[in-house]
């Protein structure tokens, strides 16, 4: 590769700055010490690996009656006319979880919410 010699205007400097021609040869760079270790392996081996090393916390916010009212546990002993522990009791134990999950229809839950299968105003609640 052949130097190039400029020089720089005498109002800056008198001294000689050494340049090294242009070479068309492209250069790589590595800004990751082990990039070279990642890519002489498959990509999703390295990403793989990079997942199974590096656990990250799991962080679950409860906004159940504190953003978010739910009206089961507020408006539902009122609805039904009893109290909360005599609902409980006698409500389905999974029927609700079913419905809110969508895995049951408003029919099914009607039919299913009381153990005793009693009828009640669905519209209503």
């Amino acid at each position: 590769m052949a130097a190039v010699s400029m020089r720089v205007p005498t109002t800056l400097s008198s001294t000689a700055i050494r340049l090294k021609a242009y070479s068309t040869k492209p250069t790589r760079i590595s800004l990751n010490p082990s990039f070279e270790n990642i890519t002489k392996r498959p990509l999703m081996a390295s990403l793989s690996e990079q997942t199974h090393q590096r656990k990250l916390p799991i962080l679950l916010f409860d906004i159940m009656d504190t953003i978010v009212r739910d009206p089961f546990y507020q408006d539902g002993p009122a609805f039904f006319g009893m109290p909360m522990k005599e609902l409980i009791e006698c409500k389905h134990p999974t029927a609700w979880i079913e419905f809110k999950k969508g895995l049951i229809d408003e029919v099914e839950l009607a039919r299913k919410f009381f153990k005793d299968g009693r009828p009640f105003n669905l519209e209503g609640w």
